[in-house]
């Protein structure tokens, strides 16, 4: 991504969705395909009535198999340094999921 006069140009590096059930295959599937033609490198679907986060990454142009974790503990960004997700803070914050 590029940031110059006429203001940011090209993909960002990591993008976050938050799933809801309206959106969750739109985001799967559509979103997915879009981040990954646009090189956006590391792309996170959070489910928070799962309590699970979906990691995907960018390897040679495409994405390959998830990488799927509890929403616990601390998840690292993986192409910003130094910078992690706290989870169980934010978990707490939740509604109680439905069974």
């Amino acid at each position: 991504m590029l940031a110059g006069r006429r203001g940011v140009r090209g993909a960002p590096d990591f993008v976050v969705e938050v799933l809801s059930s309206s959106t969750a295959s739109h985001d799967h599937v559509l979103k997915r395909r879009v981040y990954e033609r646009a090189g956006v490198r590391e792309y996170w679907l959070v489910h928070p009535i799962d309590r699970m986060v979906t990691i995907y990454r960018l390897l040679d142009g495409e994405y390959g198999k998830p990488d799927v974790q509890e929403l616990s503990g601390e998840t690292a960004v993986g192409v910003l340094e130094g910078v992690s997700v706290a989870w169980d803070d934010l978990v707490r914050r939740l509604p109680p999921p439905e069974f």
